[in-house]
């Protein structure tokens, strides 16, 4: 059995038990430990946070936005879970 979102596997539980929310939010365990958060959800939500989307909505951002090493680090963590998959 899959326990919660990255930690011990590539995906999230909530995909196991067929639960689709409107949108997700994952933070450090895609850092592999360190300062990072990301936004996930539908299109139709997403959409309007486009850069081209007349009055955008801003979902996101913050202190450590594109920060290099939680980048690298979260990049790494990704590719080794999905090897367990």
């Amino acid at each position: 059995m899959k326990l919660f979102g990255y930690r011990f596997s590539y995906g999230f539980f909530q995909n196991d038990l067929r639960i689709f929310p409107e949108l997700t939010t994952i933070e450090k365990i895609i850092g592999g430990g360190l300062p990072i958060g990301a936004i996930g959800g539908r299109k139709v939500i997403l959409d309007q946070a486009a850069p081209q989307t007349k009055n955008q909505v801003l979902i996101g951002g913050g202190t450590f936005s594109g920060y290099p090493l939680s980048m690298a680090t979260g990049l790494k963590t990704l590719e080794l879970l999905k090897k367990i998959k």
